[in-house]
């Protein structure tokens, strides 16, 4: 599902997902349109910060697909998941198998999210061990 460097085609035409590491960002190109997923990686957590369809890929499921790129991108780093990005928190909580796979800090963004880098930078520092899932989600709400 997650290409790096390269765009595939999945074989049921659905577009493959590019992790583009050094600019934070799980990509989506199809018939000249971009839509992305912003992310930040801070020690042990894979903040999921921002998702973008642009009006000509929407209604195909592509923000969902960026969303589990995230998923298996933590799964395969041994990263936790950290859904600041509402589109993504709401797609985690309404598949609740899909984010079963994955541990998940659900601790809300800041509310001014010009103050991101700031929390970013002081979870860094924080020590969380790699099982602690930090879920208490029960289930859709």
């Amino acid at each position: 599902m997650l290409s790096k460097g390269a765009v595939m085609t999945h074989t049921d035409g659905r577009p493959e997902v590019l992790d583009t590491p050094a600019e934070s960002r799980l990509v989506v190109r199809d018939g000249g349109a971009e839509a992305e997923l912003v992310y930040r990686r801070r020690a042990d957590r894979l903040i999921l910060v921002h998702t973008g369809v642009p009006d000509e890929l929407g209604g195909r499921g592509i923000g969902g697909l960026l969303v589990r790129a995230a998923i298996s991108k933590a799964v395969d780093e041994g990263l936790v998941v950290v859904p600041w990005c509402p589109f993504a928190a709401t797609w985690l909580r309404t598949h609740p198998d899909e984010a079963a796979t994955v541990a998940v800090d659900w601790t809300p963004a800041p509310d001014d999210l010009g103050s991101a880098d700031d929390r970013l930078d002081e979870m860094e520092s924080e020590s969380f061990p790699a099982s602690d899932s930090h879920s208490d989600w029960a289930g859709p709400a």
